[in-house]
């Protein structure tokens, strides 16, 4: 029986009011779902669903690279792994591998989890990831709300001409960026049988990438904030910060219409982040009557506003999906 293909089973009469199908014989052997055995039956509303267990078997990875492939590549491999949801990483080396590249291994991934790394022999490496029960709804609303602070401590330092602490800004950054990948990957690795279920999981995921692209450019531009600001008139100072303040209130109502699902906040970010890229049309008049250390950011601020944007039409759908769809799924009973 191909996968996605509809086969056909008479229903049957079973004592005096139960209705009986039999289950295909080439799914029960390829399950190993034998007599008295029991299997999960989802209600999806039109349709019911089963499933042969009810958790998923460890998914791992294995690979056979050689020293100079793993040294180039393993970091790469930890952290795709990490956050697509495997359970860990196997690799066999045709060559002894040093201490020294356990070492290094263990650097990289405990920049981002709490994997453990081990030589189970001098030809290869292991590297185990715990099991993430992390609520990924939770961790989404948590991100954006962190991102839009991150955004608001940058409006203030602009506004009050306080020192910025580079190192500080590293830091938060670098928190935002742990917490995104806690999310991809709690996100990775939740199974369902429900169609409904995989798909709003999906735009979470996508939601999730796109707030880390925005962490990542926020930092960015405060790095930049910090260069410039000295090239700023005190009006153009006092414009970037309250744009920034318009960002910083969108990016957090965004993250709060999630959970629980909310479409009039979904709609207060859109038309906040609107205000932002009006001045899209005006950039010209705005390069030729200020100056270019205002342009640059202020094209970085519509940059950022662009991907809020991205984001906040995510979440509506999910938003819209979550309250309102009617195929087995309610705000109720559907969290994550």
């Amino acid at each position: 029986m191909a996968k996605g293909n509809p086969i056909t089973r008479k229903v049957q009469k079973l004592g005096a009011s139960s209705l009986i199908v039999t289950l295909p014989r080439d799914w029960t052997r390829r399950h190993r779902v034998n007599v008295g055995e029991v299997v999960y039956i989802y209600d999806e509303g039109d349709k019911l669903v089963i499933s042969p267990q009810g958790k998923v078997k460890p998914a791992g990875l294995t690979f056979k690279l050689h020293s100079s492939i793993l040294s180039k590549h393993m970091g790469k491999i930890c952290l795709c792994a990490y956050l697509f949801g495997f359970d860990g990483v196997h690799v066999l080396s045709p060559s002894p591998l040093r201490e020294s590249m356990l070492r290094r291994i263990e650097s990289i991934v405990s920049s981002f989890s709490e994997g453990r790394v081990d030589l189970p022999s001098p030809y290869e490496v292991t590297v185990e990831y715990e099991d993430s029960e992390e609520d990924a709804v939770t961790l989404l609303a948590s991100l954006g709300r962190s991102a839009g602070a991150f955004l608001g401590r940058l409006a203030r330092d602009l506004s009050t001409g306080s020192r910025m602490d580079l190192e500080s800004y590293e830091a938060e950054y670098r928190r935002l960026m742990e917490l995104n990948y806690r999310l991809l990957r709690s996100s990775s690795t939740l199974q369902t049988v429900s169609v409904v279920e995989n798909r709003l999981h999906r735009i979470v995921q996508s939601v999730s990438s796109v707030i880390g692209l925005i962490a990542d450019a926020s930092y960015k531009l405060a790095l930049d904030a910090a260069t410039l600001r000295p090239k700023l008139a005190p009006d153009e100072v006092e414009r970037l910060s309250f744009l920034l303040q318009i960002l910083e209130v969108a990016v957090s109502t965004i993250a709060s219409s999630i959970d629980p699902p909310s479409v009039k906040k979904a709609e207060e970010a859109y038309w906040k982040i609107r205000q932002i890229l009006e001045f899209e049309g005006n950039l010209a008049d705005i390069i030729e009557g200020g100056s270019s250390a205002f342009a640059y950011l202020l094209g970085k601020v519509i940059d950022l506003a662009r991907l809020a944007e991205v984001a906040e039409l995510g979440l509506l759908c999910y938003t819209l999906i979550r309250k309102y769809n009617m195929n087995g799924l309610t705000a109720e009973n559907g969290r994550h």
